[in-house]
């Protein structure tokens, strides 16, 4: 993947359902009607062991879930969520949006923009899920270069809800377990919508940190020290599980780096 973001792939899992009610234009966070809804946006960057793994999850949510029902909706978040929970050894970056309550139109437009925005950092979309439907296409030819690494994904979880999500307020691994489950708790009569995109999906499309960095400068840095079992490499500074004899990025001995629990700079 070019720094510059000259070529990014994603993957999209969308249906909007509404419940009823005008709308009518109400500004946004004003709106006090029975079918008041709320928008939010939570994104993950997760590094390189649990990137291949976590691409295929969703591909695979994407051409199996069931996109044309409330509840295949509810099934299909409440199993992306376990997904980014089990990858929590390999959370990095993280960051967040909250809207409402607003008017149900209001709450359609206020989602569509959030989704557009997240879509914007890529060109081509490989696979969608939507209203009982599957469509796929082929991205370009893509070469992994030993410069990017193992590559890190970044994934966009975008809800439309009836009821109020918990917001996270700082960028530590307990608020962010609290955010998801409260997100996987919701009900298909809760839920009014959902996307869930991931970029990149190519398995030779590699972002590394640094293009991560560039292409998503909102994402902020997840406390390192609240992530238990994690540990930082004392010579390049990349994340590895403390169980490992050696650091899988530079290949410098664990031992080395046993008390470094912040890469520098971090904490």
């Amino acid at each position: 993947m070019s720094i510059f973001g000259i070529v990014a792939l994603a993957v999209v899992v969308n249906i909007f359902r509404k419940k009823g009610g005008a709308g009518g234009g109400l500004q946004a966070g004003n709106y006090s009607g029975p079918d008041a809804m709320h928008v939010s946006r939570l994104s993950l960057g997760i590094d390189w062991r649990a990137r291949r793994e976590l691409q295929e999850t969703l591909k695979r949510l994407a051409q199996t879930g069931d996109t044309n029902s409330p509840q295949g909706l509810a099934n299909l978040l409440r199993e992306t969520a376990l997904a980014l929970r089990r990858a929590e050894l390999s959370w990095l970056y993280i960051s967040q949006e909250t809207f409402g309550p607003l008017s149900p139109q209001n709450a359609e437009q206020q989602f569509n923009q959030i989704a557009m925005r997240a879509r914007a950092q890529f060109q081509t979309e490989t696979i969608r899920g939507a209203g009982g439907n599957v469509h796929q296409q082929q991205g370009a030819a893509m070469r992994a270069h030993k410069n990017e690494g193992e590559g890190t994904v970044v994934v966009h979880l975008v809800i439309g809800s009836y009821r109020p999500l918990q917001a996270m307020q700082a960028p530590d691994a307990n608020q962010i377990r609290m955010a998801l489950d409260n997100r996987a708790a919701l009900t298909a009569n809760q839920l009014g919508a959902l996307e869930v995109i991931w970029s990149p999906s190519d398995e030779n499309d590699r972002m590394s940190t640094a293009e991560l960095e560039q292409n998503y400068p909102d994402l902020s840095l997840i406390d390192p020290k609240s992530i238990a079992g994690r540990i930082f490499c004392s010579y390049c500074q990349g994340p590895f599980a403390m169980e490992l004899l050696t650091c899988p990025h530079c290949g410098a001995p664990a031992e080395a780096s046993q008390n470094n629990r912040a890469p520098r700079g971090a904490g």
